[in-house]
């Protein structure tokens, strides 16, 4: 006999033998595997709750570090462009602060 013959006769009947092995043990397996099944949704479900609360959590977590550093940098440059007390003149000491260079250009 052709092998391609005899392969194709052993798949139908061992499909035949699972469709009435199935329409035997299928309804006893389904009656059985719905508390099974239930249980698998039931932990998924709790399980994405949970990865979504630590999301959440990790995100806010993240939020506040980019807020504090921003607030280092936004500290640092306003202090960077402020002058130091040396050099700093107030609005009054300014007007009466004589000009060294028209000073010198006067003297020279």
């Amino acid at each position: 006999m052709n092998p391609v013959i005899k392969g194709f006769g052993i798949g139908v009947v061992a499909g035949l033998a699972a469709a009435a092995a199935w329409s035997v043990v299928g309804p006893t397996l389904a009656v059985a595997g719905r508390p099974l099944a239930k249980a698998l949704v039931k932990h998924t479900l709790l399980g994405a709750d949970r990865l979504k609360v630590s999301i959440a959590r990790a995100s806010e977590s993240a939020e506040d570090f980019v807020a504090e550093v921003r607030s280092e940098v936004q500290r640092e440059l306003s202090q960077s462009q402020m002058p130091t007390p040396e050099h700093a003149q107030s609005g009054a000491d300014a007007a009466q602060a004589p000009d060294l260079q028209s000073r010198d250009k006067v003297y020279s």
